[in-house]
């Protein structure tokens, strides 16, 4: 029989591997086919470094609020952070309709951390209206219309 500091070990260590698949199927179902993979040279910008101060490293600050000062705000921004029960990983979505532009973001937060989230990640790009993941290149294109002067 396994003593209670065992058991718990084990139960840490199935949430782990359990996060850790979440995060790798939101990845994969998120991520551009590589049939729509467009030119990444040195000329092209992508959407996260195009703004002021952030590169892709750079997950310590708020994308979100960058992404809302560039390209104003979303018709519709929705978090699972406030759903009962709430999920492992919350999300955040942006959708802009007229674009037809939805991204994802994550909370740049240790797991498990109760809410509010005050700095969010990009986690990915949809097309709303294909259904498909798009390239932070593409979605640029789309929101190009948005930008403030």
């Amino acid at each position: 029989m396994l003593n209670p500091e065992t058991t718990r070990q084990f139960k840490a260590a199935g949430v782990g591997v359990f996060l850790f698949v979440i995060v790798v199927v939101v990845f994969l179902t998120l991520r551009p086919s590589p049939s729509r993979q467009t030119s990444t040279g040195p000329e092209r910008r992508t959407l996260i470094q195009g703004l002021p101060g952030i590169t892709t490293n750079e997950f310590a600050e708020d994308q979100y609020n960058r992404i809302v000062a560039v390209y104003g705000p979303p018709e519709r921004d929705y978090s699972t952070e406030t759903e009962v029960p709430r999920p492992l990983i919350p999300i955040r979505r942006l959708e802009y309709r007229p674009e037809m532009v939805m991204m994802a973001l994550f909370p740049n937060t240790r797991a498990g951390k109760p809410p509010p989230y005050n700095r969010w990640g990009v986690l990915g790009y949809l097309d709303m209206k294909t259904k498909q993941s798009i390239t932070n290149y593409e979605a640029e294109e789309k929101l190009k219309s948005r930008l403030k002067p």
